[in-house]
């Protein structure tokens, strides 16, 4: 008897266990069928890859020669001769030296410029843009950078010359002037030269864009608008730009076309909130935080900078246009070294939006599968090496994303999620 009751407990025992694994199992396994898995780089994504990243430190090799060559064998000095030989007028001295020292900045880089932006996207077919159009685009940016290249410093010498020791308190606010219009007026004024605009028609995407903007606070009035970039490039993107009344949600046509709409939902997820982390505002206040700690460096080292520089290069002191070269150089050198902390701040405010975008949507296999199909069509290698995306990435590897989006799968099973304002199953007004 007590070896039948023995037998009995334990078959009662097994049963139960058996209950508890199905149950556990049966809780687990939609998650695990949700899990994306990030596939193999192609070759020609390998290849694409490895070139970026050659040419990135390429690019700081290159224009760091041409400007030490302008320095080392006087041509900077020989340039400002010439124009003073021109024209007794100082303003317009400086204004013929910039304009000639930037166009051939730009004829020395038109070569690279041409294989880069035009050969080596048709070449891995990431774009079928003409050489017409691409040469309509490269000639309104190089108007522009000239433009601004003049603007910046001719009022840069000008303000050396008279206010030899306050000329770093105005500069700085002159650069905030300018992250201030890039932020409030780029897209209403500068945008609309390189693409056209309209208006997302009625339809289910565009229902499901304004559902999320309502979850996410933006006001319904905010526009919905559609970018033609296919007419420049075959990869996909999305993005919440301006501010205030500028302020508007732009979806390129090529995401519309080639991605699922859940998955250009996530995507739009991930740009709002960017605005919802008020990251716009902590940029802003970095630049100008930025801005304001390099005047006091300026003020005590810009002089000796220019003491210290060889005699064999003929620039004479702060003010001289000569010196133009070797500004651009510090310059240069100063954003090459700061690369890596600028991308880590970025990489982390990425990271935030990337979760902001899970939460409100609640749906990590269509943000890692849209991650995925942005990565394959743009030919990203989703799992690069560590260094590169140290040094390099201003966003988490598409591997990271993914993996983020599976965890979250895991830890909040779809259906259960919040809305990214922390209010679990509400939604704002």
């Amino acid at each position: 008897m007590k070896t039948f009751n023995r037998n009995f407990v334990s078959q009662i025992v097994c049963l139960s266990r058996c209950l508890l694994f199905v149950l556990v199992l049966s809780l687990f396994l939609p998650c695990l069928a949700q899990q994306v898995t990030v596939p193999a780089p192609s070759e020609d994504a390998k290849f694409h890859s490895i070139l970026g990243y050659v040419v990135y430190f390429w690019n700081f090799f290159f224009s760091s020669c041409i400007l030490l060559a302008f320095l080392f064998f006087g041509l900077s000095a020989k340039l400002r001769d010439f124009f003073e030989r021109v024209t007794k007028r100082k303003w317009l001295q400086c204004l013929l030296f910039l304009l000639a020292f930037v166009v051939c900045l730009h004829i020395a880089y038109l070569p690279q410029s041409y294989i880069m932006r035009f050969v080596v996207p048709h070449y891995f077919k990431l774009s079928d843009q003409s050489f017409v159009s691409w040469i309509s685009d490269y000639t309104k940016s190089l108007f522009l950078s000239i433009e601004g290249f003049i603007e910046g410093y001719a009022l840069l010498f000008l303000l050396i010359r008279k206010y030899e020791r306050r000329w770093p308190i105005f500069i700085c606010a002159y650069q905030i002037s300018l992250v201030a219009f890039n932020l409030f007026l780029y897209p209403t004024y500068v945008a609309p030269l390189y693409n056209r605009y309209t208006a997302m028609p009625e339809c289910v995407l565009r229902d499901k864009i304004e559902r999320l903007a309502q979850k996410a606070q933006f006001s319904l009035d905010i526009p919905i608008m559609v970018q033609d970039a296919s007419k420049q490039t075959k990869t996909i993107n999305a993005r919440v730009e301006g501010f205030g009344p500028s302020t508007r949600i732009v979806i390129w046509d090529n995401a519309i076309n080639n991605l699922p709409e859940d998955e250009t939902v996530a995507i739009l997820a991930h740009e709002m909130g960017h605005y919802r982390l008020h990251h716009i505002y902590w940029n802003f206040l970095l630049t100008v935080l930025t801005s304001v700690a390099i005047v006091p460096i300026n003020m005590i080292f810009a002089k000796r900078f220019a003491q210290m520089l060889p005699p064999k290069w003929g620039i004479r002191d702060l003010g001289d246009w000569a010196i133009t070269p070797a500004f651009i150089l510090v310059s240069s050198l100063f954003s090459f070294i700061s690369t890596p902390v600028d991308n880590f701040y970025s990489r982390s405010i990425e990271n935030q939006a990337d979760l902001y975008a899970l939460k409100i949507t609640n749906n990590g296999p269509a943000f890692a599968n849209a991650m995925i199909h942005m990565g394959g069509i743009g030919l990203d290698d989703p799992n690069v090496n560590p260094f590169v995306e140290f040094w390099l990435f201003d966003h988490p590897s598409i591997g990271k994303r993914v993996e983020l989006a599976n965890q979250y799968t895991l830890e909040h099973p779809m259906g259960s999620g919040d809305n990214g304002s922390g209010d679990k199953g509400r939604e704002n007004p």
